[in-house]
């Protein structure tokens, strides 16, 4: 099969740019024939097997995709390689990446309604399929008007090389990774840290400054008089890897997020969770990973003191019990083989079907 991947940027922090590249990958270890079209190509490394191409230069392309791809909706680019897939006659995916969740139409709303109504939503209704990381994000969509078919398949995870972890050091860590941004719910993580009985342990935030909200966070800890918080700024590679190694507690208190990938990557490492009723892992009860808890300081309060006066070898045995659900569930292989399903969905869009997917991979 020839695949075509259509995305704006590739930014090393972005779930959507992780998605696209290791699916290509995926897809390339199971035979098919890859490319993907990106803005900008001078500063991105395509995986092994996969070329990319200029997206600015759809309409010469000499690639003839049996499906197209695209990711993400906020660009004029997408809705343009929207309308070339309809002009060319090929079926494509839209992969929506929490591009229609209601806190992103808050950001802006006018701006972001008017293109929704004018370029998005027409174009997205001509896909052969919508794929969505949650089951929340599936129903979000059908509240738009949105009716399938759909594929719900969620970002998956490389698993680390090995098991060794660096629990047990001193100060223990209770680990955040992710942009420094308001809606990640840390002005609540602050307030429930100068509460805790926190001698033996250090809150590390790991991530890149999102809009000055840093400055945000440095006066309410210099207002609170809260120690033992530690700030490193964006982390990628060996130093992201270190970080997940070493932490004892991963937790995200977003009020809502669509899927959460750091959630994933801590369970990989073996680092038990702690994540709001706000995301989709309810998993972390069912599979007895981490804790699922409703919004709010008390709960947070509640997880975080349950789950720090646990013995090591407690947070252990919770934490082996994520990287089995990682591994058992999020593997690239097993997304790729969804995803490609859903290139085999009846096409709906008025525009003539050049290809249809009907092998296993």
């Amino acid at each position: 099969m020839k695949i075509l991947h259509v995305i704006t940027g590739l930014r090393r922090t972005a779930g959507t740019t992780v998605f696209a590249i290791e699916l290509s990958r995926a897809q390339v270890a199971a035979g098919h024939e890859v490319k993907i079209a990106v803005h900008n190509i001078a500063d991105s490394v395509a995986p092994d097997g996969v070329e990319f191409l200029e997206l600015y230069d759809i309409n010469n392309f000499s690639f003839e995709p049996d499906i197209v791809h695209i990711h993400a909706l906020w660009s004029i680019r997408q809705v343009r390689a929207m309308r070339w897939c309809q002009k060319k006659g090929y079926r494509y995916v839209v992969s929506i990446h929490g591009c229609l969740m209601p806190r992103v139409f808050a950001k802006s709303p006018f701006k972001k309604w008017v293109f929704y109504w004018l370029l998005l939503k027409a174009n997205i209704k001509k896909a052969s399929a919508i794929h969505c990381t949650s089951e929340y994000e599936k129903h979000v969509c059908e509240d738009l008007g949105f009716n399938g078919p759909f594929v719900v398949a969620p970002l998956g995870i490389e698993m680390p090389d090995d098991n060794h972890r660096e629990r047990g050091g001193c100060p223990r860590t209770v680990l955040f990774m992710g942009r420094l941004g308001e809606e990640k719910g840390l002005i609540n993580l602050l307030d429930v840290w100068k509460s805790l009985p926190r001698e033996m342990w250090r809150l590390v935030l790991a991530g890149p400054d999102w809009l000055g909200y840093k400055k945000v966070l440095d006066e309410k800890i210099a207002k609170d008089g809260i120690d033992g918080v530690v700030f490193t700024g964006a982390v990628y590679g060996e130093k992201k890897d270190s970080l997940y190694r070493s932490a004892d507690i991963f937790v995200l208190p977003s009020p809502t997020e669509n899927f959460s990938m750091v959630v994933l990557e801590a369970l990989a490492y073996g680092v038990p969770a702690i994540a709001t009723k706000g995301t989709p892992w309810a998993e972390l009860e069912s599979c007895k990973c981490g804790w699922w808890i409703d919004q709010g300081v008390d709960a947070l309060r509640a997880a975080l003191r349950g789950a720090m006066s646990l013995s090591d070898d407690d947070r252990a045995c919770i934490g082996n019990h994520g990287k089995t659900l990682a591994k058992d569930k999020y593997s690239w292989t097993s997304i790729s083989k969804t995803i490609l399903s859903a290139y085999n969905l009846p096409f709906h869009g008025g525009t003539k079907s050049k290809f249809v997917y009907t092998s296993e991979v």
